[in-house]
């Protein structure tokens, strides 16, 4: 199989860094994003002695407007090119309506939703032109079985 370029979001834990550690060991490259630069570094460390061939780390805080574009771009840049895009960024926030300010909610719809959706925007012309590529979107239970 050749080596395949491949952006995971949300890699600095659970599935994210689960699927790093898995494409690593068939030696693809990566292009690992997440907020929690130490968490990030660690999973980038096993990667590379469980045999990717590169390892290209972007601390970025995708609540923030843009920066789903803004890492497949840099990926692009950086590894030159792109086959695989994991949307896999998202965490949720537990407790009463009345609890929640607006702002924490639209936090998680930036990151869980608007991010993922920037990225897929932004890496689609790419896989086109190329005439391949795969788009994994990752999405918590929370869709099948509601908490209060």
């Amino acid at each position: 199989m050749p080596v395949q370029k491949i952006l995971i979001t949300g890699a600095s834990s659970g599935i994210g860094a689960a699927t790093a550690r898995a494409f690593a060991r068939q030696g693809h490259d990566l292009f690992l994003v997440a907020r929690r630069e130490d968490k990030l570094t660690n999973v980038a460390e096993i990667c590379s002695r469980e045999g990717a061939s590169r390892v290209i780390l972007s601390c970025q805080d995708l609540s923030l407007p843009g920066k789903g574009s803004f890492i497949v771009e840099e990926c692009l840049e950086k590894l030159g090119g792109l086959d695989i895009l994991m949307c896999n960024a998202g965490y949720g926030i537990y407790g009463p309506v009345h609890q929640v300010p607006p702002e924490d909610m639209a936090r998680i719809w930036q990151v869980n939703y608007q991010s993922g959706y920037e990225s897929i925007h932004a890496a689609l012309p790419h896989l086109l032109k190329q005439r391949r590529g795969h788009v994994v979107i990752v999405s918590s239970i929370i869709g099948k079985k509601a908490f209060p």
